[in-house]
């Protein structure tokens, strides 16, 4: 005998009310955009506000990137240096070139 047991977890997202005071004219174009894309006013608004704040979070782990790669040491190759044939020539007998 099988037995399969179904456990559903629900999560559940607070909204927040905010009034937003904004022109006659932008609003009637983004009601009309909205319902051209059949979603609220409010999914506009949020789905904005979830890519600006995406950016800026997007834009500190990159800066925090550049930081560590900045502080790695540095090396030097003359300007002639031939990473292609170096390469080559480090795989040839693993690889048989």
């Amino acid at each position: 005998m099988i037995r399969i047991k179904l456990i559903y977890a629900y999560i559940y997202i607070m909204k927040t009310r905010v009034n937003l005071t904004i022109e006659q004219d932008t609003l009637d174009k983004a009601k009309n955009y909205a319902s051209k894309i059949g979603v609220s006013i409010s999914g506009l608004v949020e789905d904005y506000l979830n890519k600006i704040t995406a950016a800026e979070q997007s834009k500190e782990i990159k800066t925090k990137l550049f930081e560590i790669v900045n502080e790695l040491p540095k090396t030097s190759y003359p300007e002639n240096y031939d990473f292609q044939k170096q390469y080559f020539e480090d795989n040839k007998e693993k690889y048989g070139f």
